[in-house]
């Protein structure tokens, strides 16, 4: 039986070890939005007539969050008392699965992150800006490759699952899964990429707790940001977008007709590849609900008692100031 003195100490260290891990990821946030205004006021003294290019902007952006922001908050959450997941290994066959089960966790809550996007675009009567999808648009296809499917994937990887669930998972794999979620979904501070980021997070930072090897994690994050990502992306700069809109929305039947026979090699490379993803889904979401029961959630060496969970892994100095920052964030995108 675990008395009050006992109960409260657990719960004061479990809240400083989360405290602290919301300051570095603040810090670091801060450090990212310092560092992108130095490099865009110094791009605009030697090009003051000019906009940033896409892939400029990108290029800012990188060296900002994961040469700036990322290393800072490293380095403050680093003195964090830390364990490792025991190292297990992991058969083809398991691995194909995490990689279903994955695909379809992020369709999922991708979809429900549009729907929201969308109920507050009804709401307000106009669009809610998505910089990112932007941002790709105008990016050649060599920088999306290198920074979407190999810099950010390996970066964030090491940072929002290993770094955190190392210095969490003495908590339990529940409250260690939650934070590195909860952090990485919001860390994105946009409404369109948090809820699949926070999903993809939970179920990432699961795996690598499960298996103890990063690596399984940084490479099912970088399939699923080509496919999701740059594959798209590619496909859709093989086809003129403005004449596709402009013949669907024509009262003319034979203009959609002469646009798919014109871009027919594409059309079906397009369809094919939907249809692939489709697949993916469906099993991934069967395997899904099969498997949900086979979820384990251990306890850790120091377990916060139900009734205290949200007071210690959210009122806490640390977190309660980067939730509020990334809140406010979200919510300036959404009406920007």
């Amino acid at each position: 039986m675990i008395n009050a003195s006992e109960r409260f100490k657990g719960e004061a260290f479990c809240r400083g070890v989360i405290s602290r891990l919301g300051f570095a990821f603040l810090a670091g946030a801060l450090i990212i939005q310092l560092i992108s205004g130095v490099l865009v006021f110094i791009l605009g003294l030697f090009f003051p007539t000019e906009t940033l290019s896409g892939n400029m902007e990108l290029a800012v952006s990188s060296v900002a969050v994961y040469l700036c922001g990322l290393p800072i908050a490293v380095l403050i959450a680093k003195g964090i008392p830390h364990v490792h997941p025991i190292r297990n290994s992991i058969r083809p066959a398991r691995y194909a699965k995490a990689f279903l089960l994955c695909y379809a966790i992020v369709f999922f809550s991708n979809l429900l992150g549009n729907m929201l996007t969308g109920i507050v675009s009804f709401l307000r009567q106009s669009p809610v800006n998505n910089g990112v999808l932007d941002l790709m648009e105008n990016t050649s296809f060599p920088l999306q490759l290198l920074c979407a499917v190999f810099i950010a994937p390996v970066m964030e990887e090491l940072v929002f699952r290993k770094l955190i669930v190392d210095r969490t998972l003495m908590l339990g794999d529940k409250t260690a899964i939650f934070i590195s979620g909860l952090t990485f979904g919001l860390f994105h501070g946009n409404l369109n990429q948090f809820v699949y980021a926070f999903t993809l997070g939970m179920f990432l930072a699961y795996l690598y707790i499960r298996t103890g090897n990063i690596r399984i994690s940084i490479s099912l994050h970088m399939l699923i940001n080509f496919i999701s990502s740059v594959v798209g992306f590619l496909m859709i700069d093989c086809l003129d977008i403005d004449k596709l809109i402009s013949a669907s929305e024509s009262t003319d039947p034979t203009e959609l007709i002469m646009f798919t026979l014109d871009n027919l090699p594409v059309m079906i490379v397009i369809s094919l590849y939907t249809m692939a993803l489709m697949v993916v889904v469906a099993v991934g979401a069967v395997l899904l609900v099969l498997s949900r029961k086979k979820f384990r959630l251990l306890k850790g060496e120091i377990v916060i008692p139900g009734d205290s969970f949200a007071r210690t892994v959210f009122l806490n100095p640390g977190m309660l100031s980067f939730a509020v920052f990334f809140l406010v964030m979200i919510i300036m995108q959404l009406f920007e």
